[in-house]
């Protein structure tokens, strides 16, 4: 479980969210995710060599 008051370094959040299986099969459903956004943070930190 998250608690979104405390930080939570971001390693440790894409673990928790490889942890929980997918709702449908891949290219078989869609359902917003916060996670998704968390993900391409991390995407976009590593790119750009900076924090988010």
């Amino acid at each position: 479980m998250i608690d979104l008051g405390q930080r939570v370094e971001p390693g440790e959040l894409l673990k928790t969210f490889h942890s929980v299986p997918l709702q449908y099969p891949t290219g078989q459903g869609w359902r917003y995710s916060s996670p998704a956004y968390v993900l391409l943070a991390q995407i976009v930190q590593r790119s750009a060599d900076t924090p988010y």
